[in-house]
């Protein structure tokens, strides 16, 4: 299940109509209906309740919807059979520590999408790895599933886990271990090398999901609305690049036709790798565009 570009991913509390209805206004890749930490213990049976609605409201307005459940036994069946429904893409699961405990839940996904008649594997996953010994699981995490379209890197918790702050020295390398480990099954690498919970400083912000994509990230999750746009520049690739990239590609094909697998474009050596990089983030570019 190949997923698609998502550069922003905005949570929103599934007990909120207002947020709900105010998100899918935001420009956001993606919508997260969250059931779990937005939504206070009292509160889950009102926002499983309140699933339904929201998740049809927002496929009439064809956006793309995740659900964060919560990984616990006295809510996780009712969470997934609550967002077992038409217009949902993915489930995202938060606390992850092992391959085998994400088998256990596609177990129940795929009981839960027959229960509601939906198809096979309508249903992708997200995995959240916000432990130290998640981090170092993630390789085998991101290989556990074929329902898995993306590894996402909770850094705020991963740094309580921890028991360091959640700066970019102290969350560099388990963001990069996670993303490689998406890398490697070709998944999103969700979140950033750093706190996520600025809104104050959207330049310092944006500065530290810049460095994130160049670590691996390919998109972040957002707290707040003022995030999307900045997680969009930071993530998304611009028009000059793409056409760039894609002269290179079209220059580099013609000399391979013509049986040359190395050019100098523009200043540059173009061999195959150099191609492939840029073949890729053409590939991204189009689909940021149609998605």
């Amino acid at each position: 299940m190949a997923p698609p570009v998502w550069r922003s991913l905005l949570f929103v509390p599934a007990t909120s109509a207002k947020f709900v209805a105010s998100a899918a206004k935001r420009g956001a890749d993606a919508i997260i209906l969250d059931l779990e930490d937005a939504i206070a213990p009292e509160r889950k049976d009102e926002a499983r309740a309140a699933l339904q609605g929201h998740i049809a409201y927002l496929a009439d307005l064809e956006q793309t919807i995740i659900v964060r459940v919560n990984n616990d036994p006295k809510h996780l069946a009712q969470d997934l059979a609550s967002a077992a429904r038409p217009g949902v893409r993915a489930i995202m699961l938060p606390k992850i520590e092992a391959a085998s405990e994400l088998g256990e839940i596609d177990h129940r996904i795929t009981e839960a999408e027959v229960r509601a008649g939906l198809a096979d594997q309508q249903l992708g996953t997200i995995a959240l790895i916000e432990s130290p010994r998640a981090v170092f699981a993630s390789p085998h995490i991101a290989d556990a599933s074929s329902r898995l379209v993306g590894l996402g890197f909770g850094s705020e918790d991963f740094s309580a886990a921890a028991g360091i702050a959640p700066t970019r020295d102290g969350l560099s390398g388990p963001g990069q271990w996670v993303a490689m480990s998406a890398a490697q099954n070709g998944l999103q690498a969700i979140g950033l090398a750093g706190s996520i919970a600025s809104i104050a400083d959207l330049g310092e912000l944006a500065e530290l999901a810049s460095y994130s994509r160049r670590i691996g990230m390919t998109g972040c999750v957002c707290i707040h609305p003022d995030q999307v746009p900045v997680f969009n520049a930071a993530f998304g690739v611009g028009e000059a690049d793409y056409l760039a990239a894609n002269a290179l590609c079209e220059a580099f094909e013609t000399a391979l036709a013509a049986g040359n697998a190395a050019i100098a474009f523009r200043g540059r050596m173009v061999d195959k790798p150099v191609y492939d990089r840029a073949l890729a983030l053409c590939g991204r570019y189009r689909a940021q565009e149609s998605g």
